[in-house]
């Protein structure tokens, strides 16, 4: 435990570098951190080790000192911290989820942040059901405000002519290549797992295509109603996804290519043990019923008991007494992150 371990922490420091002073996110959750700092107003890259020198060292100083306060820790109290991984879950994830929906809405308290919650909760969960990768859909979604306004940069200098740039042209060839490498790879697995995705019912997997395809084509037209400095990140954006998703398609289509049948809810329905997608979204939305009806902090509280009560089997009385003691823990944050003046719930 302690190589591997030793090991995933080092890669941190690593995947720092580049988060920092380039604003490419090392990893996904360099990612997470890449879009914190955004939130607050601080833009990585070269510039931030100028304007923002302090908060660089703190974040070095501080990775280092957990690395060598964690292992001190995880070395002295092994014992008691594995005992932790014991709690069944179904007690840890109505707290979980409450936290999340909290955090979605302490920022603004406004409705909309629910429901922008619940939208890329279900974009989330069909993506990992069918294999599509979460972490580059985040990274593409931290740096493409960068990305948009230099792609308009370099069009008002140069038109067309960027695309013959020598520098485009190697990173083009060096993508292609990275692409086209992974397809490979990917094509001559013939793991057991891989033998798994093929399945005859290809609908659900269409559908998800489908309904990202479309998506792609209205961004194209759309794009192509700006002009050329405005709109060129958009086409190239959308052309690039649809040069992708087109062959994917044929794949589908005619059930060929392993890597495009990967259903993860057919493994397990097929194995019996565990709830389909759209069951957890019905969860998911049970919070926002509690919130509306009694408000987001008791509301909050009721969600947790029902979910204690009906998931955990855990008594009337201790999911009260959880439930409640969650929420009165709500509103003491709420009362430091609020402005004064707000009402809390």
């Amino acid at each position: 435990m302690i190589a591997p371990e030793s090991a995933n922490n080092a890669k941190e420091g690593g995947a720092l570098i580049p988060t920092l002073i380039f604003g490419i996110p090392g990893s996904g959750n360099m990612a997470i951190l890449l879009g914190g700092f955004v939130l607050i107003g601080i833009q990585p890259g070269l510039s931030m080790l100028e304007d923002n020198a302090d908060v660089v060292f703190s974040i070095v100083w501080s990775l280092a000192i957990a690395n060598i306060l964690g292992a001190g820790i995880c070395l002295v109290l092994a014992r008691q911290i594995a005992k932790i991984t014991t709690i069944p879950y179904l007690l840890i994830a109505p707290f979980m989820i409450s936290l999340v929906f909290f955090a979605a809405f302490q920022a603004t308290r406004n409705w909309g942040d629910f429901y922008a919650l619940m939208a890329l909760g279900v974009l989330g969960i069909y993506l990992k059901r069918f294999g599509w990768s979460r972490p580059a859909m985040l990274i593409g979604f931290v740096l493409a405000p960068q990305i948009e306004a230099n792609v308009y940069r370099a069009s008002a200098l140069y038109g067309f002519e960027m695309f013959t740039r020598p520098i485009v042209i190697a990173l083009v060839v060096m993508t292609a290549i990275s692409v086209f490498s992974v397809i490979r790879s990917r094509g001559h697995d013939t793991s057991a797992d891989v033998a798994a995705r093929d399945y005859d019912n290809t609908k659900p997997q269409l559908a998800f295509y489908l309904a990202l395809t479309a998506f792609a084509m209205y961004l194209l037209v759309d794009g192509l109603k700006y002009s050329f400095l405005t709109g060129t990140f958009q086409i190239v954006a959308a052309g690039t996804s649809l040069a992708f998703l087109v062959p994917m398609g044929w794949f589908l289509l005619m059930k060929r290519g392993s890597t495009c049948h990967y259903d993860e809810e057919a493994t397990f329905s097929a194995k019996g043990t565990r709830h389909s997608g759209e069951h957890f979204l019905a969860v998911f939305a049970g919070i926002l019923v509690f919130a509306g009806l009694l408000g987001f902090l008791v509301g909050t509280g009721v969600f947790i008991t029902v979910l204690l009560v009906w998931k955990a089997g855990v008594r009337l009385l201790p999911a009260i007494l959880g439930g409640g003691g969650f929420s009165v823990f709500l509103f003491l944050i709420a009362r430091q992150l609020i402005p004064s003046g707000v009402n809390a719930d």
